[in-house]
C-alpha cells in the first residue's frame, strides 16, 4: 500500500475507532465518581447518620401508606358495589383520610429534613474548599480560570445539595413505593406482576441510556458556564481599561 493510501485510510480508521468508543458501554458512575461519593459521605454526611435513618424510616412509612391506599381503594369499591353498607363506606373513608394525613405529614417533613441535611453538608464543604483555596500557590490561580472556581463553589455545590436533598430522596421514595406495590401485586395477582416484570427491563435500558446522555450534556453545559463566568469576571475587572481606551 502506498503512502497516499495510508494517509487516506487514516481518517477512516480514526472515525471507526471513535464510533466504537462511542458504542462502548460507559458506566453511570466511574471510579472517580464512587471515590467522590465515598469521600463526601465520610466527611460530611456520616455524622448525620441518625437523621438520615429517620428520613429513611419516614420514606418507608410513605411507601407503606401508598400500598395501604391501593388496598383500601379495592375495599371501598367492594363496599360500594357489593355490600352497600353506609357504615362500611364511612369506615373506609376514615381510613383513607388517615392514610392521606400520614402521607401528607411525611411529604412535608421528608423534603424539609433532607434539604436541611444536604444544605448543612454542602455549607461545610464550601467552607472547607475556600480554606483549601487559601493554601494553594499562585500558580494554581494562574492556570485555572476564575469562572471554573466560582462554578465549583457555587453552581456545582448547589447542584450537589439538590441531588442529595431532592433527587436521591425522591429516588429512594419511588423505589420503596415500587417495592411495596409490587409486593401487594404479587400477593393479589402474580400473573399481573409477571407481566409488569417483562416490561421493566426495557424501561431500565431506556432510562440508563438517557442518563448517560444527560451526564455528558451536563458536563458540556458546566464547561460552557465556567467559560461564561470567566468572561464576565474578566469583563468587569477590565472595565476601567476598556473605558479609558474608549473601546
Amino acid at each position: 500500500m502506498s503512502e497516499e493510501d495510508h494517509t487516506a485510510s487514516a481518517p477512516a480508521d480514526t472515525t471507526k475507532a471513535a464510533l466504537r468508543k462511542r458504542k462502548e458501554r460507559v458506566p453511570l458512575f466511574n471510579d472517580q465518581d464512587k471515590d467522590n461519593i465515598s469521600w463526601f459521605w465520610t466527611k460530611y454526611l456520616k455524622q448525620r447518620a441518625p437523621w438520615l435513618g429517620l428520613v429513611m424510616v419516614m420514606i418507608l412509612i410513605q411507601g407503606f401508606a401508598y400500598q395501604q391506599f391501593i388496598s383500601l381503594t379495592e375495599s371501598g369499591l367492594r363496599v360500594i358495589f357489593d355490600d352497600g353498607r353506609v357504615s362500611g363506606l364511612i369506615k373506609v373513608c376514615g381510613m383513607v383520610l388517615a392514610i392521606f394525613s400520614i402521607r401528607a405529614v411525611m411529604s412535608y417533613w421528608v423534603p424539609r429534613l433532607s434539604a436541611w441535611l444536604a444544605s448543612d453538608a454542602v455549607f461545610k464543604m464550601r467552607r472547607d474548599l475556600i480554606d483549601h483555596l487559601m493554601t494553594l500557590d499562585l500558580a494554581f490561580f494562574e492556570r485555572t480560570k476564575s469562572g471554573d472556581i466560582i462554578l465549583k463553589l457555587v453552581n456545582q455545590a448547589q447542584d450537589l445539595s439538590g441531588f442529595i436533598g431532592q433527587t436521591t430522596v425522591n429516588a429512594v421514595r419511588d423505589t420503596v413505593t415500587i417495592i411495596a406495590v409490587s409486593g401487594y401485586l404479587i400477593w393479589k395477582n402474580p400473573a399481573l406482576f409477571a407481566l409488569v416484570i417483562i416490561v421493566m427491563p426495557t424501561i431500565t435500558i431506556v432510562v440508563r441510556r438517557i442518563s448517560q446522555g444527560i451526564k455528558g450534556t451536563q458536563a458540556t453545559a458546566e464547561n460552557a458556564m465556567g467559560n461564561y463566568m470567566s468572561g464576565i469576571e474578566e469583563m468587569t475587572n477590565g472595565m476601567r481599561t476598556v473605558k479609558i481606551s474608549n473601546q
